[in-house]
């Protein structure tokens, strides 16, 4: 049985355009994935003024060229979770006063964010003695 000349054609044309695509010519895999050079995150303010107060963090990722890529699957952690804890989607919650530093990581690659929790009062009572012996109660706004 003879093979059509266009069925040869057709499955020549086939063989280079895999050949064209492919990461490496050899091996004939395509791959149009690209590598996570740096990551980089952004935050509408790096302090929190009161106790559960929340922050969402963004990150942007690009290639060895400076590219825009998709970001990746990406890890968070923070440096003291007792001043604030972050989620697996970059929500950063105050837990305590004091300064922490957020991470996030796509394999080997990293970006941090320093947070700061500083709690400011709302308002501040003060307690006077009066002259009767018993404690009275003044606020101040």
């Amino acid at each position: 049985m003879r093979l059509s000349s266009v069925r040869v054609s057709s499955c020549l044309a086939v063989l280079i355009l895999v050949a064209a695509c492919s990461s490496d010519g050899a091996t004939g895999t395509v791959s149009n994935e690209r590598s996570v050079a740096s990551l980089s995150i952004s935050s509408p303010t790096d302090t929190l003024r009161s106790l559960q107060d929340t922050v969402r963090l963004s990150t942007s990722a690009a290639d060895a060229q400076g590219n825009p890529i998709a970001v990746p699957a990406l890890t968070w952690t923070s440096s003291d979770a007792a001043v604030a804890s972050v989620s697996s989607t970059g929500l950063v919650t105050a837990l305590l006063d004091g300064t922490t530093t957020i991470t996030v990581s796509a394999s080997d690659v990293r970006a941090q964010a320093t947070i700061t929790v500083a709690q400011t009062p709302a308002k501040l009572a003060f307690i006077t003695q009066p002259s009767g012996g018993g404690l009275a109660g003044t606020e101040a706004a």
